[in-house]
């Protein structure tokens, strides 16, 4: 059991079990469709799908290692992985696939924007914040579901249990909308980066805990 594992046993939320990892795949590629980053990977990518689906099992995969994933229910209405000790953390052979996969599914060109910015991107999450804290990689809701609250679910029992133990969240997200969302949870926005395959801002949101909930 990993470490975000063990801090999950205190939030009143369903976990996903690992085997459900294509179930995780599916929801996140049909919640994520109109992202600017993953429209990026639709026009660049050698077979999109495949390369959309891929970065989600690597996702995931980086989750197995020190992070959670939570979910509505089992008809998964919507799902989150969460870093419950801060930073996601890797493995070589894993490095090894992802670069490997990424050499297959682009050109040499759009690699060169990739992985500079995802570096910087990064690199500017540990500047932003050393110490241990909650970090919400992934959260999507299936667009069948949207308006119902689903998404609250998974993030206001995470906010909860971060209050009570004084820890700060981080996430990071791209479109407008979804900043005057996680503004309504307490985050706000600390720094914006632009990527150079883009014109949508990444967002770096950070939300101190709340000290007058008990």
């Amino acid at each position: 059991m990993n470490p975000s594992e063990l801090i999950a046993k205190e939030i009143p939320l369903q976990k996903v079990p690992w085997e459900d990892t294509e179930k995780l795949v599916g929801l996140f590629y049909r919640a994520f469709q109109k992202d600017p980053f993953f429209e990026y990977l639709q026009e660049t990518a050698r077979s999109p799908e495949q390369a959309i689906c891929q970065n989600f099992r690597f996702d995931l995969a980086r989750g197995k290692i020190n992070g959670v994933i939570f979910r509505t229910s089992n008809t998964y209405e919507g799902a989150a992985l969460w870093h419950l000790n801060g930073f996601p953390k890797s493995k070589f052979i894993l490095n090894l696939q992802i670069m490997q996969f990424k050499l297959k599914q682009f050109r040499i060109r759009d690699i060169r924007k990739l992985l500079p910015f995802f570096y910087e991107l990064e690199k500017a999450h540990m500047t932003l914040i050393r110490k241990p804290h909650y970090y919400l990689s992934l959260l999507g809701v299936d667009p069948n579901y949207h308006g119902q609250r689903w998404g609250s679910k998974l993030i206001r029992p995470i906010l909860e249990h971060a209050d009570k133990n004084r820890k700060i969240c981080y996430l990071e997200t791209v479109t407008e909308k979804n900043v005057a969302i996680y503004r309504h949870f307490g985050f706000e926005v600390v720094k914006t980066l632009r990527p150079d395959f883009s014109k949508a801002d990444f967002h770096l949101m950070l939300r101190k805990p709340d000290r007058t909930r008990k």
